[in-house]
């Protein structure tokens, strides 16, 4: 046989020769359906026999539907289940990577097939009731885990040492899941800032400050990351976070408010690519629910465009502003003050923004949930959408993602339940008052 050379004719070769084979499939049944009726002209007395007999032809049909790369997996998790399972998890990170690159439409199906397989086994594995949790100490837990914890930080990342050891302080907490079989590696993580305030930005979030608070009423979620792509799709995230309030709510019983300090990952780009799309034939916008006549005055007054036509190209630029707010330096840092007169002229299209921000969180849909992601989560969790906030993460990560704005998420301990199966049945969404007054009319009152 052709010898397997690289990990991409490896999957290949488990995806396709590994799967389900239509024509095996078929025959099964066909035997199957061939037998069953001959099996009808035992007589009575060989009930017994027909039963066995019955149960036999499932059990090969059942055997053909089996993909081999399902018994390969069983007999890695009988042999050694820890490592099996890390074995499997990185298979899978190297699935779903090269699914990324693949173009051949035939292969792409099987490839597929084997990711969804790989995503339910885990789904049974990682499920809650073998999930534990752990808070996170600079003091107490082992180094490793907090290397891999600020390395695979994918929302805010570390700036230095001493936001590490501030993000572990006395008015923060780290908490992370894990399982028996991996117990050194944190699955997911989440951190946690307490306050009595609701933030509005990550500079008050992430201010070097460590008081300690002996009665804080507000817990703010501002990150939550994954540290393997082999489980995604497993919902770890849900976990984490009911175990985290039990946790919090022991440790504080006066903290009433849970609530996110979430980014909107890709509001710009969404945004980039409407006003694109209005544009490229007819030079102005034809879309009235994206931009109207007023604000594309107020736009061209802000942006000192000399005619309505340059109102489009003039808000993309005014969007592509890296190199003036931060330079040339490619680090993730903060605005400097001196370029935050840069900015000003954008504060006059707050209302705009905030709107075309609302209009994407709420009503932008893919097969009616939420197009953003981080929004889907926190919803189909049973969050409400609390508050928008402007000028909020003014990192250079969060102005290439959204403009800098965010998006608080409020979960509600009274109301979570009815709210997940809300948004279970129907996709309803719990829109509060910070996030609804910046809706558009013609869209908020449909």
């Amino acid at each position: 046989s052709k010898r397997l050379t690289t990990r991409g004719s490896i999957l290949d070769y488990l995806a396709i020769h590994g799967g389900i084979s239509d024509q095996v499939v078929t025959s099964a049944v066909d035997h199957y359906h061939s037998h069953t009726k001959s099996s009808l002209t035992l007589s009575p007395d060989n009930d017994a026999m027909f039963r066995k007999h019955q149960v036999q032809l499932a059990q090969k049909l059942r055997l053909a539907c089996t993909p081999a790369y399902e018994v390969l997996s069983h007999c890695l998790l009988e042999e050694n289940a820890k490592e099996g399972m890390v074995f499997l998890v990185e298979l899978r990170e190297d699935l779903r990577r090269y699914i990324q690159k693949e173009v051949d439409d035939d292969h792409l199906i099987q490839l597929k097939q084997f990711d969804s397989y790989l995503r339910d086994l885990f789904s049974t594995w990682f499920s809650p009731g073998m999930l534990e949790m752990r808070r996170i100490t600079y003091e107490d837990t082992s180094a490793s885990i907090i290397e891999e914890i600020a390395t695979k930080e994918a929302v805010h990342p570390m700036r230095s040492l001493d936001d590490l050891k501030s993000r572990l302080g006395p008015d923060r907490r780290v908490f992370a899941a894990f399982h028996p079989l991996l117990p050194n590696q944190p699955l997911v993580f989440v951190h946690i800032a307490l306050a009595n305030e609701c933030p509005s930005t990550m500079e008050e979030v992430l201010s070097t400050s460590c008081n300690s608070l002996d009665h804080p009423t507000v817990a703010t979620f501002y990150s939550i990351s994954s540290t393997t792509s082999g489980l995604a799709g497993v919902d770890l995230g849900h976990f984490l976070i009911q175990r985290a309030v039990k946790e919090l709510q022991n440790e504080f019983p006066g903290l009433q408010t849970f609530v996110t300090l979430s980014p909107i990952p890709r509001f710009r780009k969404w945004l980039e690519e409407k006003i694109a799309h209005n544009t490229a034939e007819v030079g102005k916008f034809v879309d009235d629910t994206l931009l109207t006549d007023e604000d594309i005055q107020k736009i061209k007054v802000a942006l000192r465009c000399s005619t309505s036509q340059d109102v489009p190209a003039a808000l993309l630029q005014a969007f592509k502003r890296e190199e003036v707010l931060y330079g040339d330096s490619n680090k993730d840092e903060k605005i400097s003050d001196d370029v935050e007169d840069k900015i000003a002229a954008l504060e006059e299209l707050k209302p705009i923004l905030m709107k075309l921000a609302s209009r994407y969180l709420v009503f932008e849909k893919h097969r009616g949930k939420p197009l953003d992601g981080v929004a889907r989560f926190h919803v189909g969790n049973g969050a409400e959408m609390y508050r928008l906030n402007y000028m909020a993460d003014l990192s250079r990560k969060g102005w290439h993602n959204s403009i800098g704005m965010m998006i608080n998420y409020r979960y509600n301990l009274n109301s979570k339940e009815e709210n997940q199966a809300r948004y279970e049945q129907e996709y309803h969404i719990t829109v509060c008052d910070g996030v609804s007054q910046w809706l558009p009319p013609v869209l908020s009152s449909t």
